[in-house]
């Protein structure tokens, strides 16, 4: 089942995302208190929403992400996150992208970020069938 997260289940994600977090990097740091505040303020403000998907109310995946202006002026939808569980049918053949997609419809830009690891090829081939393109990459610089 594929739904909008209450803020309940901002924890929930919040979980997933540290899980997934410390899997995928190797770098930065997580905090699920941070994670947990800033969707919650996210929701309140009406600027942020996570789309997540259960199977048997087991979260397999969620996407979190924010409406701002874009470089143009209009409105722009950018992920925050897109966290998936390493298990069978966890992507689930891209139900959570599908519906983000409809949702975000008629905006006049919609960004995706992808993690630089081996699940990359398989996520960007996925976005360019949906019409995307690769447009920036970001770099990160610790400071500890």
């Amino acid at each position: 089942m594929i739904r909008h997260a209450t803020i309940e289940d901002v924890v929930r994600c919040g979980d997933l995302a540290e899980a997934y977090y410390h899997q995928k990097n190797t770098k930065g740091e997580f905090s699920t208190r941070a994670f947990t505040e800033f969707w919650v303020k996210a929701f309140e403000a009406r600027i942020g929403d996570i789309l997540m998907r259960e199977s048997d109310g087991k979260l397999m995946e969620a996407i979190g992400y924010v409406s701002h202006p874009g470089m143009n002026g209009l409105r722009c939808v950018s992920t925050m996150f897109w966290y998936v569980i390493d298990e069978p049918q966890g992507l689930a053949s891209g139900l959570v992208l599908k519906q983000f997609l409809d949702y975000v419809q008629g905006v006049s830009e919609t960004r995706v970020a992808l993690l630089l690891d081996s699940n990359l090829p398989h996520n960007a081939s996925v976005l360019k069938h949906c019409g995307f393109e690769p447009y920036e990459m970001i770099y990160l610089k610790e400071d500890k």
